[in-house]
């Protein structure tokens, strides 16, 4: 009996560990959604969680978590997750509950390589394991959802069969109402998606034009048409000359749509010329006039979104990072549909 009881009590250890991590982290909790500028609750939107989703939550949180963490972040988890591990053996050992010392090093050390597997298998898990998808719910008809930054199957870190349409079958579970492909060095995703696009805007999500290069040396998405940006790539697509674009834009091209695919904290943004908000690095931009092509070009909606980050003003900036020209999205962005009702 004492032996049964003691099973139990040992089965209950983990659910209470949980339970007691939750109870103490719930002060500091975040909100789900935050202003990238602020990092306050984002108005104007919440999420979505399917039943299924919360069923398998916590799990599913955590994963969804790790997907979303900085490298920097990756490396504090695995060093907050040795020095526990380390405890625990120094625990069991101090406590009399193992033999460590009158066991071999090499068991010891398999242990530990055991328990980095497991990890890795964790990491992988939450890498390649389906599972219900959270999703966007927009408070007011005059919001949309965009996301800047996707990739299809064309992209090195893409899954093979992730194509363009089940980007925008994703990409409308979650809730949004327009994505970029933005594939590693190529407009092939892009090819695939636009053909598909609906022929008024609002019936589906829309996919628009898009390609992740590289901009002195970081990672950068270029959005709209390839035209406007070809002539400054290399002959592998891979670097982009900011010179060229500039230089383009003085003689009058249509100014580029840029963003920097990890931006890093927004409140250290130099502001460019002309100011903006934040630090120049977040501001609303102004809804296009009715004449404008860009009102009717890639919006469902009369209105507009606020700017996840964006850089008001036509002028270049001395530091280009998050948006080094803001433009609203064109025509050019891709085989646009016009606007719902339009």
């Amino acid at each position: 009996m004492k032996t049964a009881g003691k099973s139990r009590r040992r089965l209950l250890r983990g659910p209470l560990a949980v339970t007691a991590l939750v109870i103490v982290s719930a002060p500091f909790a975040v909100p789900a959604l935050r202003d990238a500028a602020t990092h306050q609750a984002a108005t104007g939107a919440t999420l979505h969680q399917p039943l299924g989703y919360l069923l398998g939550a916590p799990l599913f949180g955590v994963w969804d978590t790790l997907t979303l963490l900085a490298v920097s972040q990756h490396y504090a988890v695995l060093g907050t997750l040795v020095l526990v591990y380390v405890a625990w053996r120094l625990w069991r050992l101090v406590a009399g509950r193992s033999r460590s010392l009158t066991r071999p090093l090499a068991l010891e050390l398999l242990r530990a390589l055991g328990a980095v597997a497991a990890l890795l298998a964790f990491y992988a898990a939450a890498a390649l394991v389906p599972r219900p998808m959270t999703g966007i719910r927009l408070a007011s008809d005059d919001l949309l959802a965009v996301d800047f930054h996707s990739h299809t199957n064309h992209s090195h870190d893409g899954w093979s069969l992730f194509t363009a349409a089940r980007n925008r079958a994703w990409h409308e579970a979650g809730g949004f109402d327009a994505a970029y492909i933005t594939d590693h060095y190529t407009w092939a995703g892009v090819d695939e998606a636009l053909p598909a696009n609906p022929a008024r805007a609002g019936d589906r999500t829309v996919l628009l034009s898009g390609m992740e290069g590289r901009l002195r040396g970081r990672h950068t998405n270029i959005l709209g048409d390839r035209s406007r940006y070809v002539f400054a790539l290399d002959s592998t697509w891979h670097h982009l000359d900011p010179d060229s674009i500039a230089a383009a834009t003085d003689r009058g091209a249509p100014p580029p749509t840029m963003l920097y695919t990890i931006p890093g904290p927004l409140d250290r943004t130099p502001p460019p010329a002309g100011g903006g908000g934040a630090g120049g690095a977040v501001a609303r931009p102004a809804r296009p006039p009715a004449s404008s092509p860009s009102s009717s070009a890639t919006v469902r909606r009369a209105g507009w979104s606020r700017s996840a980050s964006s850089a008001t003003g036509s002028s270049r900036s001395p530091t280009p990072w998050i948006w080094r020209w803001w433009r609203a999205p064109t025509s050019t962005d891709g085989d646009a549909p016009s606007r719902r009702g339009a």
